[in-house]
């Protein structure tokens, strides 16, 4: 069993209401407290940092350009690249693969596109320096889609893997892509890391933890990033319990929620700046770090009844017994027949359409 000390939040920062200090972006004092953050090199990649007193996991700010939706941006791209893992190399601890993600789509000519380029992106991260530091990335929701993404990037020396799936709260795309790498080889030595990219709830979160002990992969960190700080971009804000509330809610007074520092926020005016705007990132960041580690933790920790909930309601256990008796393959068909996959696919089904 994967003890509860390995598992890790890496915080979604960006880079507003920074100080400046003698040219450089010294970050809010108070975000350095979350022991991890998740930073986005297409948002960072302008700022030479003052100082650095966490770990620093960074994306390669490729998902701003992958999916056919955004073909139209790979000049943009091809402009920044270089820029954006620079800055990976100079400041990360875990630099992301240079993933081009294909986004839901069964059109192997894309898939291979986006396969191609992501290819590219990762000479050119090495060359800068990536090497020991770097996370590989997979993608697709079925076994053929991830099996063909792992046979291109397979080769590239990593430290471990990170899963993309369009599923973020759910355990069965995450799942399909762990039991189609471990078919694969992928973790016949001990990895340094695995991460879920952008999966943060319980079901993830419980039902990665169990899987991976089922499956007794040796790992150092098990980790996870959260976006919880741009809550207030969408009009939420998380409580202390890691409830979404809407900012609708708090302005008719049907709900109310205490900021960090106790204070009980009873209006949202409509224009969010200045420490405003940092108190409620700060909240939603100090709430969400409070439920990893109170309950999210706790629960893996005890190992009692609330957590064999989850990983029963979450499908985690259906999963592990129906991949044991029949393998990957037909783990996806019985997936697909029970319909948890079925937001996947009818974007897929549509895109598919597109091409006829």
């Amino acid at each position: 069993m994967i003890s509860a000390d390995k598992l890790k939040l890496f915080q979604v920062a960006i880079p507003i209401g920074h100080s400046r200090i003698r040219g450089k972006t010294k970050v809010l004092e108070w975000l350095w407290e979350f022991g991890g953050l998740m930073l986005s090199a297409s948002f960072w990649h302008k700022i030479i940092l003052y100082e650095k007193k966490c770990p620093l996991m960074v994306d390669s700010g490729g998902f701003q350009y992958g999916g056919k939706q955004k073909r139209d941006k790979l000049k943009e791209f091809f402009s920044l690249r270089e820029k954006l893992y620079r800055w990976q190399c100079l400041y990360a601890d875990y630099i992301i693969g240079g993933d081009i993600p294909t986004s839901l789509t069964k059109d192997f000519e894309f898939i291979k596109k986006c396969l191609l380029l992501t290819m590219d992106n990762m000479d050119l991260q090495f060359k800068l320096g990536a090497e020991g530091r770097f996370v590989n990335v997979v993608h697709g929701h079925s076994p053929e889609a991830i099996r063909y993404w792992f046979k291109g990037v397979k080769g590239y020396p990593s430290i471990g893997w990170s899963l993309g799936s369009a599923l973020k709260t759910s355990v069965y795309g995450f799942g399909l892509q762990l039991f189609t790498l471990y078919e694969l080889g992928a973790f016949k030595n001990k990895l340094k890391i695995i991460h879920c990219l952008g999966g943060t709830s319980k079901d993830v979160v419980v039902g990665i933890h169990y899987l991976l002990s089922k499956l007794g992969v040796q790992i150092d960190v098990l980790s996870f990033d959260s976006s919880s700080s741009s809550a207030e971009r969408f009009g939420n804000i998380i409580s202390e319990e890691g409830a979404v509330i809407s900012f609708s809610d708090i302005r008719n007074g049907r709900k109310t929620v205490k900021l960090w520092d106790g204070t009980v926020l009873a209006h949202v005016p409509l224009n969010l700046s200045g420490k405003f705007r940092e108190d409620l990132s700060r909240t939603n960041m100090t709430n969400t770090a409070k439920v990893w580690n109170t309950k999210l933790l706790g629960m893996i920790r005890d190992q009692g009844d609330a957590y064999y909930k989850i990983v029963e309601a979450s499908g985690a256990k259906w999963m592990w017994e129906v991949w044991q008796d029949c393998g990957v393959n037909l783990l996806y068909k019985e997936m697909v027949r029970q319909g948890v996959l079925d937001r996947v696919l009818n974007v897929e089904i549509e895109d598919e359409c597109k091409l006829v």
